[in-house]
């Protein structure tokens, strides 16, 4: 499915190697499409896991590395627009290694940071809305992947 007004943007620093760009256009277009955003500009940054432990301490408090972290943006020219969102995800995939031990681990984090910046929260507890909203566009895009084989 092609996402107009959708721009994603892909950055490796300090990492070897991400899903293909495409399939994580599509993670994040299928996303804002559950959520009913029709214009986004997202970044996605695979960073080392330093950087990771960086960026978590100074935004979290939390001095280790993690799997994902996400961040609203001044939406700027989408800012008054309702259905626009700005952001950036960043991954790790030592973080994705220690606390994924599915296959998925990677596409459920895109899934998860993209939520996080249309405003979504959760308790820690995995039983939350955003958790189930998650699981089911995972489960939509695994079963679509699936018809097409």
């Amino acid at each position: 499915m092609k996402h107009k007004n959708i721009i994603v943007d892909i950055s490796l620093q300090g990492v070897d190697e991400s899903l293909e760009h495409e399939y994580i256009k599509t993670l994040i277009g299928e996303t804002l499409h559950a959520v009913n955003i029709q214009s986004a500009h997202i970044a996605v940054v695979y960073v080392s896991s330093e950087v990771m432990k960086q960026a978590n301490g100074l935004y979290r408090y939390v001095y280790e590395d993690t799997d994902v972290l996400s961040f609203l943006y001044d939406s700027g020219m989408f800012a008054e627009e309702e259905g626009n969102i700005a952001g950036e995800i960043l991954i790790s995939p030592s973080g994705l290694e220690k606390y994924h031990m599915d296959d998925w681990g990677e596409q459920r984090c895109i899934v998860h940071g993209v939520l996080h910046i249309c405003g979504m929260v959760h308790p820690e507890a995995q039983e939350s809305a955003m958790y189930e909203l998650q699981e089911k566009i995972l489960h939509n895009i695994l079963k679509r992947e699936k018809e097409w084989a």
